[in-house]
């Protein structure tokens, strides 16, 4: 919106075309003859970051279950996701990382396989943990 208040006190009529998502760009700029076309990018609080929160929240979403099943256990375990250098989006990628983590949680073991990530339960001693200290 900031772009398209400056361009408006610069004296351009601004038309929002894009309202339904149809268009290839935001808005339509037009000043005495000229018209732009106007497509706002946005940046992200995750640039540089290897994990991505959305990307991070595909995965736990899948793995749900999964993790509700460890806590049903009653046993202190953290499950520690190993991942080979980033969190990309690929769908194969999440879908063979989140299928790791749950066949090793339901088998009780650590597992891996190269290029998606490893899987690793850690026993947890809950007494020793920062929780119960102020």
């Amino acid at each position: 919106m900031s772009v398209a208040t400056h361009l408006s006190n610069a004296g351009f009529d601004i038309d929002f075309v894009d309202l339904e998502g149809k268009q290839r760009f935001d808005f339509l700029a037009r000043k005495e003859g000229i018209e732009l076309e106007v497509d706002c990018k946005t940046v992200s609080g995750d640039v540089g970051r290897p994990v991505h929160r959305r990307r991070a929240l595909e995965i736990f979403h899948l793995i749900y279950s999964a993790l509700a099943e460890q806590v049903d256990r009653r046993e202190s375990r953290a499950v520690r996701i190993v991942i080979p250098s980033s969190l990309h989006g690929r769908d194969e990628y999440i879908g063979s990382l989140s299928k790791l983590v749950i066949q090793s949680v339901r088998e009780q073991q650590d597992l891996s396989v190269v290029g998606s990530g490893e899987v690793k339960l850690c026993k947890l001693d809950i007494g020793n943990a920062a929780f119960g200290r102020a």
